[in-house]
């Protein structure tokens, strides 16, 4: 009888849960997190008061971003795989990872051009005003930016000078990436 109410506990817990998410989810009509439209890489487009004639035109850019980024990335995974697969061979052919290695810096530098063109993209979308605004926005971010990095001029505030580890915590070795910590830095990508 205990499992049997228990159940019903559970159930009807699980179906409020799911209702709340419904209706959250249909308020924002395809909007991001606060009902604004998501817009990495332009995170000030929310407050530039886009028209909807705006918006639509910055959705169709974004999609086809997405779209252009997402075969660039597929096409990358399979270039990871190929270079992760001469890394287990019991000999390199290390012109072969030569070759793998820049096919997949071209591969980063389109997706990059693909990024560019999006902003290029929305920049040609805003008025005037919302061009100037938005500059001003992009400045008080940077501005606050290298504040939270610790100053200084470095452009990473970390590993030198007075910034929050005062030289202690600079790259490392690992694995990968320009890391900020221990264990992390310039390591191989493998």
């Amino acid at each position: 009888m205990k499992t049997k109410k228990m159940t019903i506990g559970i159930l009807a817990a699980l179906i409020a849960t799911s209702m709340v998410f419904a209706v959250n989810a249909g308020n924002k009509k395809g909007r991001g997190q606060n009902g604004d439209r998501g817009m990495r890489g332009f995170p000030m487009l929310a407050s530039l008061e886009l028209t909807e004639a705006q918006a639509q035109k910055v959705d169709a850019l974004r999609e086809k971003e997405r779209a252009e980024i997402d075969k660039i990335r597929a096409e990358m995974d399979k270039v990871h795989a190929d270079i992760r697969a001469q890394w287990e061979k019991e000999t390199v052919d290390k012109t072969k990872l030569k070759s793998l290695h820049k096919k997949m810096q071209s591969l980063k530098a389109k997706m990059g051009d693909a990024r560019l063109e999006f902003r290029l993209g929305v920049y040609d979308i805003l008025t005037p005003e919302q061009r100037k605004k938005a500059a001003e926005e992009r400045k008080a971010f940077h501005e606050n930016r290298q504040n939270r990095r610790g100053g200084n001029g470095n452009p990473d505030g970390y590993g030198q000078g007075d910034g929050p580890c005062d030289g202690g915590c600079g790259r490392g070795r690992g694995r990968g990436g320009r890391g900020m910590g221990r264990g992390m830095g310039d390591g191989p990508m493998w």
